[in-house]
């Protein structure tokens, strides 16, 4: 949230492989990889888990959408690792 994407991107990556399952953790690494590959790879990770994710979902419920310019910047990465709108 304080903008320091590469720091953060370090501990998202360390908490995936610790623990894989967790999709919050998922939503991190596709909007912030920067890697086209691991950020589609994860989305499809989402969606294994979570059918009905989307773009729409979030921006109505993710606990952190009145962060503007950090929530912006998340469903940006999300919308194009391929998280579908709707």
């Amino acid at each position: 949230m304080r903008g320091a994407f590469g720091e953060a991107l370090g501990i998202v990556r360390e908490v995936v492989n610790k623990h894989p399952k967790v999709t919050s953790h998922h939503r991190l690494l596709a909007a912030l990889s920067g890697d086209l590959t691991t950020a589609r790879e994860a989305v499809a990770e989402i969606l294994r888990t979570h059918p009905r994710a989307s773009v729409a979902a979030m921006r109505a419920s993710h606990p952190m959408r009145h962060l503007t310019s950090y929530f912006d910047k998340l469903v940006e990465g999300l919308r194009l690792a391929g998280l579908p709108e709707t």
